[in-house]
Order: structure tokens, then C-alpha cells, then sequence
């Protein structure tokens, strides 16, 4: 009996859902998102750490 019932509503489940849920997960506000972000990280890290020189040995001098 409950193998039937939750036969019935797997199936409901995949008719309204066929991608598995994965449509909600690709919409464009999250695109966006995903896109801003990484350009974000690809400008901080263009020149290595996104740190200037000076910042770099300061902080070597401090710390070695």
C-alpha cells in the first residue's frame, strides 16, 4: 500500500520537476551572480594575490 503511494507521488514529483529541481538552480539571477563573482576573483588575483609589492614584503618583514 505505501509502495503504491509513494509510487504516485514520485511521479507527481517528476512531472512537475523533470530536471530534478535543477531548474531552479540555473536561473539567470544565480548566473548573474556566478558571473559577477567570479569576475570579482579574476580582478583580485590578476597580478598574483591582488597584494602591491610594498604590502607583500611588509608583511614578510613583519612575519620572517
Amino acid at each position: 500500500m505505501w509502495e503504491v503511494i509513494a509510487f504516485i507521488i514520485g511521479g507527481l514529483i517528476v512531472a512537475f520537476f523533470p530536471s530534478g529541481g535543477g531548474d531552479f538552480l540555473n536561473t539567470q539571477k544565480r548566473k548573474k551572480n556566478n558571473d559577477e563573482m567570479e569576475q570579482r576573483i579574476r580582478e583580485k588575483f590578476k597580478n598574483g594575490s591582488g597584494n602591491s609589492k610594498e604590502e607583500l614584503q611588509n608583511w614578510w618583514d613583519k612575519y620572517h
